[in-house]
């Protein structure tokens, strides 16, 4: 329940989405007999729902969310949460028999052709063979995410909403970006061999030129979502300035605005076959109060879809570096690459005060590594 409650949040983020929440066991249920209810309703009902056990009845559950479903103008999707393969269903004994596993795939079957995008999320407790669910029950097979126990949900929901956001198409200024359609034309090639402990320079930037690796820098960062352009308008630009950490007076400077975290994104870089990216660079942070933060972020591209920007690293006033001073300093972060992620980016957000807390960023690189 608060993992569907996480999720309902993260998606609605204050825009005007619509959910209807089911609940199945031995039998399915509506809890939304309304059908579509904003996200506050949703969440209420959610509340009131218990654990039953006994069998698992997932065709006619999906069958119940396709019929609220039904007449969406959006881009309908069902989360599907679940710790075992269909048990009852299709008729016959109740069990794990193929007779409720090819019902419950007609059911889906079914859903799918309405339009409807089915993701599984599964606990797989060891009990089940959740392959089926893989392959017959979700839109894609790689868009499914697997835990080994319920109290490991929430830390899935950015993923399964990277999913969302990626099976709806949505808009890139919620978050996700145009895919990359094709392989550089220049740079390395896919390492299908992977030589031993080798890294790969992608690009160094001392920002003489502004910008350079980054797509525009200044995208603000609001309400859990990157929004492009803008850049003059957050204040995150290039300087020419004694502030800069390095030697030549040009950097970029980034600061919060009016509440929009500032950051720079890199452009997309290609990286089957590698094993992690390394980024480096030098920083100068000015008056950040104790606890304001800046961040180092990520973003992946497998399986044609992004599955959003993540934390890798947080610098928090007070412990990672001092604050309400100036401090110069240099960082060196190791990003693993994932099985299947074929494209990475990699962005700097900063947190804090308008008027005083200023982040700049000079002498950055980024190389490609296999090991």
């Amino acid at each position: 329940v608060d993992f569907a409650k996480g999720v309902i949040d993260l998606v609605a983020d204050g825009r005007p989405d619509q959910f209807s929440v089911v609940s199945f066991a031995g039998e399915s249920s509506i809890e939304t007999p309304s059908g579509r209810v904003s996200a506050d309703v949703a969440k209420a009902e959610l509340g009131g729902i218990g654990y039953t056990g006994g069998w698992t009845i997932t065709g006619q559950a999906i069958a119940d969310c396709k019929a609220t479903l039904a007449g969406s103008t959006n881009d309908p999707i069902i989360v599907l949460v679940t710790d075992g393969t269909p048990t009852r269903g299709g008729g016959g004994s109740d069990g794990s028999y193929q007779i409720h596993k090819d019902w419950a795939k007609q059911k889906a079957d079914a859903a799918k052709a309405a339009g409807i995008q089915i993701i599984p999320v599964m606990v797989n407790t060891g009990h089940s063979n959740m392959n089926f669910l893989k392959t017959s029950i979700a839109s894609d097979p790689g868009m499914t995410v697997t835990v080994s126990d319920f109290s490991d949900l929430t830390s899935v929901m950015d993923d399964v909403v990277g999913m969302m956001q990626c099976t709806a198409n949505r808009d890139p200024t919620l978050g996700l970006t145009a895919a990359p359609v094709q392989s550089p034309t220049t740079g390395a090639p896919v390492n299908t061999a992977r030589q031993a402990a080798t890294c790969q320079d992608i690009f160094f930037d001392n920002f003489d030129d502004c910008w350079s690796s980054h797509n525009n820098g200044g995208d603000y960062y609001w309400g859990g979502n990157w929004h492009p352009g803008q850049k003059d308008y957050c204040e995150s630009w290039c300087k020419t300035t004694s502030d800069c950490p390095g030697s030549d007076n040009r950097c970029i400077r980034l600061r919060d605005g009016n509440g929009w975290e500032s950051g720079m994104k890199s452009d997309w870089v290609y990286i089957e076959g590698y094993d992690s990216l390394e980024l480096c660079f030098d920083y100068r942070a000015k008056d950040y109060e104790p606890g304001e933060y800046w961040l180092i972020r990520e973003e992946s591209w497998r399986n044609g879809c992004s599955y959003g920007w993540k934390d890798v690293k947080s610098m928090v006033a007070g412990t990672d570096f001092t604050d309400n001073t100036t401090v110069d300093g240099s960082l060196c972060v190791t990003l693993p690459v994932a099985s299947g992620i074929t494209w990475m980016r990699v962005a700097v957000s900063s947190s804090g005060n308008h008027y005083t807390d200023e982040l700049f960023i000079d002498n950055m690189s980024l190389k490609k590594c296999s090991v």
